[in-house]
């Protein structure tokens, strides 16, 4: 890359977190989706007014570096590819949090042909780009289409990281909300019982536990099974320490 491209890619980089700061300042106000776009909503309207257009703005910018980058070679250094691939997928990722759903599925298809070319198919970054594509066709209702990335993935992850990795739980917990998503709360429940088992081990208290466990409640009271939930729970939590079969 040239040395512009090089401060461009500190620019973007400055850019891409500084709705971090934002998120920090409202993180008091009760806004239950932290994406950029949640968090310009819930600006007061004099700051969404100069914010909507930063974000445009930003948008502008992103698009022509896309371009540069999405035009690098796959005969380039693989440190050139590495980088450009990270780029893309920290703005991928801003895209998706804005909706532009088509925009970043263009950017994670380069990604992923970056990373299996110079990583290889096994690699955990690459499955972290199938589980970025597997989000993407989650939102767009491509349900059986996100639930085949997600595996993809998850294959990769129990073999490269083990199954009592926490990466490998967030992937567990991904598969659950597509399922959720479909209406199949019986196989959400069993997906976020996986993930259960590994973050709890973050402490009770730790908020990704009680994000799943929230997760596995809200699955567990849409199947209607007839015990309640605590007695399920105490269940599960008596038998938390044994090995799952294989």
């Amino acid at each position: 890359m040239t040395p512009d491209t090089d401060n461009r890619l500190v620019k973007i980089a400055y850019d891409f977190y500084s709705f971090v700061r934002i998120q920090a300042h409202f993180e008091d106000d009760g806004i239950e989706s932290k994406t950029p776009m949640s968090i310009i909503d819930h600006l007061p309207s004099d700051k969404y007014y100069d914010s909507y257009h930063d974000a445009a703005e930003q948008m502008q910018r992103y698009s022509g570096l896309c371009e540069e980058l999405m035009a690098l070679p796959l005969t380039a250094a693989a440190d050139r590819l590495l980088s450009a691939a990270m780029t893309l997928s920290n703005i991928a990722d801003l895209y998706y949090n804005y909706g532009r759903y088509d925009d970043a599925m263009e950017l994670l298809e380069r990604v992923k042909a970056i990373r299996e070319k110079v990583l290889g198919q096994e690699h955990p970054d690459t499955a972290a780009t199938y589980n970025s594509i597997a989000e993407v066709y989650n939102c767009l209702g491509d349900y059986p289409k996100a639930l085949e990335w997600h595996e993809k993935a998850l294959n990769i992850k129990e073999k490269a990281l083990g199954k009592e990795h926490l990466g490998t739980a967030t992937t567990y917990n991904n598969i659950a909300v597509v399922y959720k998503n479909q209406g199949d709360f019986l196989k959400a429940l069993e997906w976020y019982v996986k993930s259960y088992r590994v973050i709890r081990r973050l402490g009770d208290m730790h908020p990704n536990t009680v994000l799943v466990k929230n997760n596995m409640e809200t699955a567990y009271q849409a199947t209607n099974l007839p015990e309640p939930f605590e007695t399920y729970l105490a269940t599960l939590l008596g038998d938390i320490d044994q090995p799952e079969e294989s």
